[in-house]
């Protein structure tokens, strides 16, 4: 075998054996030229490849550091922001930084906290007031925030509902909708929201109220989950038909096309490059990535386990994988430009997380169980 460029044991023109005495570090050839690589779980840090499994101010990957201020085999320990809540889901940022969140149980509410202090359940900030209706989702924006509730006793009565933060007061957006599902609320002044019991993706203006006229973008099988908006198109998850489907937001009763193929496809998110990205449940489970200016869709993660809430930064995607039974789920992020190959694990040993939210410091999650919690971490 002759000199190589890549080869560490014949490095170079001279085939030079590459060595390192570095007992966390591999040695090999870059360009012909030997150097030191770090071995998994270690960065360089002042020279030299240290382990991320134990160090608070490398926890897990390099400069992550645990505001808990403990590490334990690359994984900060988390920290409880509301004790108790009941099954909480659909966790967002509100312009002020505190958290809202819906309880998906009979005659549940939208809570608020603070994201820096800990609380025994947060603020009710809605209650519907009978135990007809129960929230399920909920979206937020500069000037208030919107949910969607399902209705106990008759699945075609679900409603769309907004309120202000400046006074606090539900307005209805719609009402009859069998059995809402996904809920988006992009810059374009309408909300959008998905019915799963019979198979539309709705809009309505934000300010519209009672009277608005709900424009029906697209018609299709039912099972429909979440939704996303991105440059005009309305990307959604239709778990019946596998796939992540589109149409344009202003089409009427118009059939969709496939974006991508998908099995079990459930949250859907958009980022601000109108790239898309979604989670698929199932054992095993998955996310995807689709750029709508090339057509093709790519893995960001396989083998996930119930892979179901999603939130971004400017850089990572960030998910909650539920796992198969209590206290096995996981928190993970990766490069939204796809450069990584492997997930980052954030947070393990939780029951059952749902949603996901991020700010600038922290990655936020909600335990959907009968006593959950609201927790947090660095990310």
């Amino acid at each position: 075998m002759g000199c190589s460029n890549i080869n560490p044991n014949a490095c170079g023109l001279r085939c030079a054996v590459c060595t390192t005495t570095d007992p966390n570090a591999i040695p090999a050839c870059v360009a012909g030229i030997c150097k030191s690589e770090c071995k998994p779980d270690t960065c360089l840090i002042g020279g030299a490849c240290k382990s991320t499994l134990a160090d608070v101010n490398n926890c897990g990957a390099c400069g992550r550091v645990c505001a808990s201020g403990q590490c334990s085999n690359g994984v900060c320990a988390p920290e409880i922001v509301v004790t108790k809540t009941i099954f909480p889901t659909s966790i967002m940022i509100a312009p002020d930084g505190s958290l809202v969140w819906v309880e998906t149980t009979v005659n549940g509410s939208i809570h608020r906290a603070k994201p820096d202090v800990t609380s025994m359940s947060g603020m009710a900030l809605y209650t519907p007031g009978t135990t007809d209706y129960s929230p399920v989702a909920m979206a937020v924006d500069s000037e208030g925030f919107s949910w969607i509730e399902r209705n106990t006793k008759l699945p075609m009565a679900g409603r769309v509902q907004r309120a202000k933060w400046a006074d606090n007061q539900p307005v209805v957006l719609a009402n009859s909708e069998n059995i809402p599902y996904g809920l988006s609320v992009p810059g374009d002044g309408y909300v959008y929201w998905t019915t799963s019991g019979d198979g539309y993706v709705k809009r309505v203006p934000r300010g519209g109220g009672m009277l608005s006229t709900t424009i029906t973008v697209s018609m299709m099988n039912t099972d429909i989950r979440g939704v996303a908006i991105a440059n005009g198109i309305a990307y959604f998850a239709n778990n019946a038909a596998s796939q992540l489907q589109q149409t344009e937001v202003t089409a009427v009763m118009k059939s969709p096309t496939k974006a991508a193929d998908s099995m079990k496809p459930e949250a859907v998110l958009a980022t601000m490059d109108g790239t898309l990205y979604w989670t698929e449940t199932g054992n095993p489970g998955g996310i995807r990535r689709y750029s709508p200016s090339i057509g093709m869709a790519k893995d960001m993660a396989t083998g996930q386990v119930n892979a179901f809430g999603l939130a971004a930064d400017a850089t990572h995607l960030y998910w909650s994988e539920r796992g198969t039974g209590a206290m096995d789920g996981t928190v993970k992020r990766i490069k939204l430009d796809g450069s990584e190959t492997k997930p980052l694990l954030i947070a393990r040993g939780l029951d059952s997380p749902s949603s996901v939210a991020v700010d600038g410091q922290y990655v936020y999650w909600t335990t959907n169980v009968a006593i959950g919690q609201v927790l947090k971490t660095s990310k």
